[in-house]
């Protein structure tokens, strides 16, 4: 009676484990933009060009394997008739092996093997080029969403200023020039805003289209930009 028991605890724990998945897979798309580690890991799982080179390199890989084997064997049959061809009188089997000349086993293998080269360099250099159209679009999210936030507090300031000048003009002290120049700070921030707007909605636009997701999916603001260690050059 003990063995249904098991079977029944297996099943729980398997749709448990199921359950899990999406959750986490939703949680990792809205944090999705917010680090370019993220975003670069996406990349190599949906691009289809990544793919594309991955597949080639494994393809190229299993030639090289097998390229210095022998050819595989030819097995050939023949029906022999005794004077009449209604009566069977027995069947000969021959196997034929072709060997290649001296040499010729480790000239295909090293052919094979350059063509591996090339195609996993192919790869390299495939995945390097998106990492870098990924790492220059992050840079810009990043620098758009920052000049962004520098005009809210630029427009937040002026408009501050303005009510505290048409307070003091409706005291009799200050003036309209005062006025009008806080409100023309507010105003040129807030066109800025709007444009710094429209350019990181196509710089998002972009990043989708770099990792291989729709154009208009949504995007986490960028934390931070990451920080690239420089060697300090040896002094002569």
């Amino acid at each position: 009676m003990r063995r249904p028991t098991f079977l029944a605890a297996g099943i729980v724990i398997v749709i448990t484990c199921g359950g899990l998945h999406p959750a986490r897979a939703q949680d990792d798309s809205k944090s999705l933009g917010a680090t370019l580690e993220g975003l670069l890991a996406v990349s190599r799982q949906l691009s289809p060009g990544l793919r594309a080179a991955a597949l080639d390199t494994a393809a190229a890989r299993a030639k090289a394997e097998g390229a210095d084997a022998l050819d595989d064997p030819m097995l050939n049959a023949n029906y022999q008739y005794y004077r009449s061809p209604s009566v069977f009188s027995g069947v000969a089997v021959t196997v034929t092996q072709s060997f290649p000349l001296w040499g010729k086993r480790d000239l295909r293998r090293q052919a094979a093997l350059a063509d591996m080269a090339a195609a996993r360099g192919r790869e390299q250099s495939t995945r390097h080029e998106s990492d870098e159209r990924i790492k220059v679009a992050f840079a810009q999210y990043y620098t758009v969403g920052h000049q962004i936030g520098v005009n809210r507090n630029i427009a937040a300031v002026a408009r501050r200023m303005n009510a505290a000048a048409t307070a003091r003009y409706g005291q009799g002290g200050g003036s309209q020039a005062d006025i009008i120049q806080a409100l023309s700070e507010e105003t040129a921030a807030k066109v800025e805003i709007a444009r710094l707007e429209g350019e990181r909605s196509a710089i998002r636009a972009r990043l989708n289209a770099l990792i291989a997701r729709p154009v208009d999916a949504p995007l986490a603001e960028p934390m931070s930009l990451p920080v690239r260690s420089i060697a300090n050059p040896d002094l002569v």
